[in-house]
C-alpha cells in the first residue's frame, strides 16, 4: 500500500474481499475495525485493508528473499504479532 499513489489507492475503493474456508466465510480480525469492512458484514474486507494485511506477508523481491537466511528456522522467533492485522 505504501508504494501506491493516491490515485491508485482511490481505485481500490468500492471493492471487497471475502475469504471462505469449507464454504464458510472467514472474518479476518483486521477487517473488523471500523472502516475496514462492508457495513453490516465484517466478513467482507475492503480491498485496501486486505492488501495492507497481506502485504506484510508477501515478499517484495521473492528471488532475493528465498536465498537469504536459508539456514534460519522457517518461523520467526522474534516478537509475536496477532494474525490478521
Amino acid at each position: 500500500m505504501e508504494e501506491l499513489t493516491p490515485a491508485e489507492r482511490q481505485q481500490l475503493d468500492g471493492y471487497y474481499v471475502r475469504l471462505r474456508y469449507n464454504d464458510e466465510p472467514v472474518t479476518i480480525p483486521g477487517c473488523r475495525l471500523p472502516g475496514n469492512h462492508l457495513e453490516g458484514d465484517e466478513s467482507f474486507c475492503t480491498l485496501a485493508a486486505f492488501k495492507s494485511i497481506v502485504d506484510k506477508f508477501t515478499p517484495k523481491n521473492w528471488k532475493q528473499e528465498c536465498r537469504m537466511n536459508a539456514d534460519a528456522p522457517p518461523l520467526s522467533t522474534g516478537e509475536r504479532e496477532p494474525a490478521g492485522y
